[in-house]
């Protein structure tokens, strides 16, 4: 994978996490926003 490739996905990971982190919180969101941390985590 191309480092452009991976950047690419980064951002997308990141969009997806801000999504997470406006929404309403309760312990699904919470669960949601720390997976989608982890995932922006291991990409960059």
């Amino acid at each position: 994978m191309s480092l452009k490739d991976r950047l690419s996905e980064l951002e997308k990971c990141l969009k997806k996490f801000e999504e997470v982190l406006s929404l309403e919180k309760d312990d699904v969101v919470r669960d949601s926003a720390i997976k989608r941390f982890e995932l922006c985590f291991e990409l960059s």
